[in-house]
């Protein structure tokens, strides 16, 4: 049976790994729909601009070089635009789109939704835990508190949202008896 928390905040049990993968695909399909509907939603006004005024804002951009976008650039728009979403709803809110479908949150050590700085470090441990092989995706599968490298980095860890999701697991049950932790620099 746990123990009386001593100090009010979230607690809650650790999410699973498929729940985590869905929460994901979730949010990728989000984004990737909004690049998407924006490259649309742009060219669309470049075709409108052509029509009715007679001017071709393609031939125009095709002689202009000062305007020319390398293809490396290009192919950094989707990681960016993933990294702003989720540092963005997670520091807000702590949790993503796709994360609230399915009913889990990112918190801290003291069960609060992280901060900034914590939601951004969050970004690199993912590439770091991406690049081996997904190896730091698959420690989710064998550590005890479910986390993966990118939480491990930024100290956060991932919940189910909702009460006695799984009541086998509990979060930061010998934390909670003990006082809160220091306020720690950039939260």
């Amino acid at each position: 049976m746990p123990t009386a928390v001593t100090y009010s905040s979230k607690y809650g049990y650790y999410a699973g790994f498929a729940s985590r993968v869905v929460a994901t695909l979730i949010d990728a399909l989000i984004v990737t729909t909004s690049i998407t509907l924006s490259v649309v939603g742009f060219s669309s006004l470049v075709q409108f601009i052509t029509v009715v005024t007679f001017f071709d804002p393609v031939e125009w951009y095709r002689y202009s070089i000062e305007f020319s976008i390398p293809p490396i650039l290009l192919g950094l728009i989707p990681p960016i635009t993933f990294a702003l979403y989720e540092i963005t709803l997670i520091a807000a809110v702590g949790r993503t789109i796709g994360k609230a479908l399915v009913g889990i949150e990112v918190v801290n050590q003291r069960g609060e939704h992280p901060s900034l700085y914590r939601a951004f470090l969050r970004v690199p441990g993912k590439y770091l835990a991406a690049a081996p092989l997904l190896l730091g995706y698959l420690w989710i599968l064998i550590d005890d508190e479910r986390q993966g490298w990118h939480d491990k980095i930024a100290q956060t860890w991932v919940v189910y949202a909702w009460a006695k999701a799984r009541p086998d697991e509990t979060f930061l049950v010998s934390k909670a008896a003990s006082p809160p932790p220091p306020q720690l620099p950039g939260e």
